[in-house]
């Protein structure tokens, strides 16, 4: 069964997203809107958008109607109680929407907190059929935007990690989607703050302890790494990123690994503060550095209380983007 007809673009991307329309929503529909080459495919019970673009597509559907189609698709009971969980299962998105993506080259999965310039500059569509996936990051398959080849290899691959069914009927967020969490989220809205807010506190406290000591214990910790390294090569990969590069160290995936965007945790580390981030006709600029980038993801600046969001003018050419909020101007 195919559920869409008489489509123009190569790529569909994949939204469930249940609950409430986060507050600076029509901004990431915006710069959906301005990407003409992307079609967007959002699976819902919330209200749609000011913006209207035929590019992208509201779906109506509840969690419990997304587990009801998880569960035929995977062949066992998946039954999610708070949507965040969602993240887990994004590897899985090609074969539990696979009626919608009939037709396309491409599908893919992303995160709504963050806003997206041209697109087209950094992945050319003439060019990205030479890969089977895409990651948008240096080291590994990020949750936030990753795309992949409408095969049935890659809309099958999560089903190599031996703990897939595990982790997707575990009621906590594993990371399965990019690298298996050592501090599991609980997806609860009591709880998913203050999760996610000690993950990001240990992941900046790794990162400031291996810089800090780096010239000072450099042999050691590479020592480390290389025995952790060795130690797992015997074993089978369990989540999504060493499961694509198992199978692109085989020669079985042309995977191309780049970061093409920015976020407000990469500058913090970096030192920067005061960052501003330009959304102008579809492009995106990091005013501090100048660098233009594909897309902006600012998931730890969305929960200060300070982040405010202006509201959205249908027929905005520009905002800015900053630790203060999204600004018309």
């Amino acid at each position: 069964m195919e559920l869409q007809t008489n489509r123009k673009n190569q790529i569909v991307l994949l939204f469930p997203y249940f609950g409430s329309n986060p507050y600076w929503f029509d901004y990431f529909i915006l710069s959906c809107s301005m990407n003409k080459n992307i079609d967007w495919f959002f699976f819902t019970d919330c209200l749609y958008s000011k913006i209207k673009t035929d590019n992208v597509t509201f779906h109506s559907m509840t969690l419990m109607d997304f587990n009801k189609l998880a569960s035929n698709k995977l062949g066992f009971k998946i039954l999610i109680k708070y949507p965040y969980k969602l993240c887990d299962l994004k590897p899985a998105f090609g074969l539990i929407f696979s009626d919608y993506i009939q037709g396309y080259k491409f599908w893919g999965y992303g995160d709504i907190d963050l806003i997206y310039g041209n697109i087209n500059k950094f992945l050319p569509f003439n060019s990205i059929s030479n890969y089977d996936i895409i990651s948008n990051h240096n080291e590994f398959v990020p949750g936030h935007l990753c795309l992949l080849k409408n095969i049935e290899l890659v809309n099958n691959l999560f089903k190599y990690s031996p703990i897939y069914k595990r982790v997707f009927q575990s009621k906590l967020y594993n990371g399965f989607d990019e690298i298996l969490n050592l501090i599991k989220v609980f997806p609860s809205p009591i709880f998913l703050k203050i999760s996610k807010s000690i993950q990001i506190r240990y992941h900046l406290l790794v990162y400031y302890l291996v810089n800090k000591f780096r010239n000072k214990s450099f042999w050691y910790i590479n020592a480390i790494k290389n025995y952790i390294k060795k130690k797992g090569e015997s074993k089978m990969p369990k989540d999504f990123t060493s499961i694509v590069k198992h199978f692109m160290q085989k020669g079985d995936l042309n995977v191309k690994f780049k970061r093409t965007y920015n976020c407000d945790m990469m500058l913090f580390k970096e030192g920067i503060r005061n960052w501003v981030i330009l959304w102008k006709d579809g492009t995106l600029r990091n005013l501090t550095t100048g660098e233009e980038i594909m897309y902006f993801h600012f998931m730890m600046s969305k929960n200060r209380k300070k982040f405010k969001i202006d509201k959205a003018d249908l027929y905005a050419n520009k905002f800015l983007i900053s630790s203060e909020g999204i600004k018309q101007v």
